[in-house]
Parts: structure tokens; C-alpha cells; sequence
């Protein structure tokens, strides 16, 4: 490597769980790597909007946590109509199945919340990548993560949808 330059780290945050994803949606599709990238960084581009603006809500509201009520806001304000109302739905389904799974089996909380997104990459946007000083709901980064993977699911399956209308299957 030549002096002075430095590596350039890939992020990668979501890359693996959009494959994840895409997989229970069709077992038929796959996606090239720079779709794939493009997606993740979409995905980041939302997660980051969210965050920042959850976490100026919380500040906002002169709270030293952020919580659930501030994620959802955050939403509502960025996003509208269905896509909206139907993230906050399946989000709000899978906090209630993560605060009510008993099961000991489950360790992680995505298992607990039955989703594919990890709510700890969720966290770390919440956090703002330790930037913040908020603390922050157990239950929050759980939100976040099945909204943006509710997100990334509905693009999906338009994606095949347009696809397999256009016979480029």
C-alpha cells in the first residue's frame, strides 16, 4: 500500500440480513452484489434519518431516554400514508412478541421479536455510533430494526413483482 493512503473500510450493516430477506420472499431471485450495496446503503441513508431525527426528538422533549414513542414519531414524520401505518403495525407486533416471549431458548432479540434485521445495528444508529449521550429503551432498536426490515421487505417483493411482469425472470 502506498504511503499515505489510507484502507477504505466497506460498511456493510445490512448486506447479509437483505439476503436474508429477499430469501423469504423468493427462493427464486437473487440480487448482484451492487444492488445489493445500493440497497444496504438506502437502508442506511433511512436508518441514519430516523435516528438523528429520534434523537433530536428526545432532546427536543427534554428526555435524557430515547424510546419507542420517539421512533415512531420519527417516522411518521419522514414517511406517509400505507408504507407508514403498515411499518408502525408489524413494528409494533414484534415489540409485543420480544416483551412477551418467555421462551428461555430464544437468547438474541431478534429471535425474540422474530425478525431478520439484528435490532443491535438498529441500537448503534439510535446511539448515533456512540456519539450520544441518550440512553436508549430496550424495546427502541427492536422497533427501528423490523421497521427498516419491513422496508426492505416491501421493496423486495415490488422488485420481483416488476420483475416477473416484465418476464426478466
Amino acid at each position: 500500500m502506498e504511503e499515505g493512503k489510507k484502507k477504505i473500510k466497506k460498511t456493510r450493516y445490512f448486506e447479509i440480513y437483505i439476503l436474508k430477506v429477499l430469501k423469504t420472499i423468493s427462493l427464486d431471485h437473487d440480487i448482484t452484489a451492487n444492488t445489493k450495496q445500493q440497497l444496504n446503503s438506502a437502508i442506511c441513508i433511512i436508518a441514519k434519518t430516523i435516528s438523528n431525527l429520534a434523537i433530536n426528538l428526545t432532546i427536543m422533549y427534554k428526555k435524557k431516554t430515547l424510546s419507542i414513542k420517539e421512533v415512531e414519531n420519527s417516522i411518521k414524520i419522514i414517511h406517509t400514508g400505507k408504507l407508514t401505518e403498515n411499518s408502525i403495525k408489524i413494528a409494533e407486533e414484534c415489540v409485543s412478541k420480544f416483551t412477551n416471549d418467555d421462551n428461555k431458548k430464544h437468547n438474541s432479540r431478534q429471535d425474540k421479536a422474530g425478525i431478520i434485521f439484528p435490532p443491535s445495528m438498529a441500537e448503534k444508529f439510535l446511539r448515533n455510533f456512540g456519539a450520544s449521550k441518550l440512553m436508549v429503551t430496550k424495546t427502541a432498536p427492536v422497533y427501528l430494526a423490523s421497521v427498516l426490515q419491513y422496508f426492505v421487505t416491501e421493496i423486495l417483493m415490488n422488485v420481483s413483482r416488476i420483475v416477473k411482469e416484465n418476464n426478466k425472470v
